[in-house]
């Protein structure tokens, strides 16, 4: 019997079979899976992309933290160290009122998330996670 554990060589008509087989073989299962809990990851975000997120997402108006984690689908501790870097940069002003801690962009960056939208617009990668020449988020 062909159980598709043996080596064959990636050349071979036996490989081609074997992955033929196989698919076969996962397909019937795929949903079940699916149900149970696995996951299709997606392709995972470059730290130029989650910079432009965030300050995409702040130049709409003062935001709170909590706006920036669920929006740009991140943590708050990631997102504390977004934060942490865009404010020594100038890109990112807080405002501390009576309602809390907000978060804008500043002019340096609205600037520079102009520039990160054009560069996103030239990477090679924009079919896996596209750049959103308009908008960074809906």
């Amino acid at each position: 019997m062909f159980t598709g554990l043996e080596l064959i060589s990636t050349r071979s008509a036996g490989y081609e079979l074997l992955k033929t087989q196989m698919v076969q073989r996962l397909l019937p299962i795929l949903p079940i899976a699916l149900l149970m809990g696995a996951t299709v990851q997606k392709p995972r975000r470059t730290q130029l992309q989650i910079v432009g997120l965030l300050l995409d997402i702040a130049s709409r108006g003062g935001v709170t933290k909590t706006t920036l984690v669920y929006r740009g689908n991140l943590n708050f501790k990631i997102v504390q160290k977004y934060i942490d870097h865009l404010e020594s940069e100038g890109m990112l002003a807080r405002s501390n009122t009576n309602l809390g801690t907000f978060y804008s962009s500043t002019q340096k960056g609205l600037e520079a998330l102009s520039s990160i939208r054009r560069a996103l617009n030239y990477m090679p990668e924009k079919d896996t996670f596209p750049p959103q020449s308009i908008e960074l988020w809906p």
